[in-house]
C-alpha cells in the first residue's frame, strides 16, 4: 500500500503512528513511525509493513507490501461509499421510500417492478448522515481524498 493510504487508515481508526517494518527480510527492532518506515524501505528490494495493533492480534499477521498500487489483500478495508457533501464513510446508503407512483405501478405489475429496481439501485442512495445523494465510491481517488480530510 502507499503511504497516504496507510495514513488515511490510521487517522480513520484513530490508531497511533506505530508500525513494524520488514526490509529485505529483517524486521525492525521496535515500532517506528510511518515516515521512518518508508525512509527505511527506500531503495530496498522487498519491504513490508504492519500496524502494531494488527501484529499483536493475530498468530499469523498479514504483512502488507509497501508501495504497491493495487493491494491484493486490503486488510484496512476502505468503506464502499463516501458522502461528497459531508465526507461521511458508509457501507450501505439509505434508499428512498416507496412513492405513490411506484405503488400505483404495481397495478400493472411490470411498471411497479421497474420503478422498484430503479429506486433500489445504489446510484439513488442517500447519505444517512446528511441526506445528500452525492455518493462517491470509497476506493476511488475522489473517495480516498475525501476520507483523508
Amino acid at each position: 500500500m502507499k503511504k497516504n493510504e496507510l495514513r488515511v487508515w490510521a487517522i480513520r481508526t484513530h490508531s497511533p503512528d506505530e508500525w513494524w517494518v520488514e526490509v529485505d527480510g529483517e524486521v525492525s527492532e521496535s515500532v517506528v513511525s510511518l515516515d521512518e518506515a518508508f525512509r527505511r524501505a527506500d531503495g530496498a528490494k522487498e519491504s513490508f509493513i504492519i500496524h502494531s495493533s494488527h501484529a499483536e492480534e493475530a498468530d499469523n499477521p498479514n504483512w502488507i507490501k509497501m508501495g504497491v498500487d493495487e493491494p491484493q489483500n486490503d486488510s484496512f478495508g476502505l468503506p464502499k461509499w463516501v458522502c461528497g457533501k459531508c465526507s461521511f464513510p458508509l457501507e450501505k446508503p439509505d434508499q428512498p421510500k416507496i412513492s405513490v407512483g411506484e405503488a400505483l405501478g404495481y397495478i400493472l405489475v411490470v411498471p411497479g417492478i421497474l420503478m422498484t429496481r430503479k429506486r433500489k439501485s445504489s446510484s439513488n442512495g442517500r447519505c444517512p448522515h446528511c441526506g445528500s445523494d452525492r455518493l462517491i465510491a470509497g476506493n476511488s481517488k475522489a473517495g480516498k481524498v475525501l476520507l483523508s480530510r
